[in-house]
């Protein structure tokens, strides 16, 4: 009778299928978001967009490579940046939730908007912040 550690398998083969399986959920969850109404946004540990739904990129007339890493600071109205800017970096850097109502303008029509974001962290099991999601509610054109 010969014993097999690990049903055969290596411990490198089930660390690859357990990641393709995390990988595999975090894309269906991303899938569920990108088909939402509300513009959803997506960011890494240090608030760098990451992923913006359809909704999102559709309101700011903008391509997800216009919204990747810190070029999403540019779709925030000039007046309002500053502030919204430091606010946002706060949040991250204390590793919290952020909700401000701000403006945003569109890329090629330069329409106005007024936006409240809420965004909020996600987690990993040991507390650490992974990224944040956020999204844009009472979305009101500024005529």
């Amino acid at each position: 009778y010969e014993v097999t550690p690990n049903n055969g398998s290596s411990i490198k083969d089930t660390l690859n299928h357990l990641s393709r399986e995390v990988t595999a959920v975090a894309a269906r969850q991303w899938s569920l978001v990108a088909t939402q109404v509300d513009p959803v946004w997506e960011s890494n540990d240090q608030g760098e967009c990451i992923r913006a739904n359809t909704a999102l990129l559709s309101l700011l007339e903008r391509t997800m490579e216009q919204m990747q890493a810190n070029e999403w600071e540019n779709l925030i109205h000039r007046d309002d940046a500053k502030w919204v800017l430091a606010e946002w970096s706060r949040a991250v850097s204390q590793r919290r939730a952020f909700e401000a109502v701000f403006r945003v303008e569109a890329y090629v029509s330069k329409r106005v908007f007024r936006v409240t974001c809420i965004s909020t962290a996600f987690k990993a099991n040991d507390g650490s912040v992974l990224g944040y999601i956020g999204r844009y509610t009472n979305v009101k054109e500024i005529t």
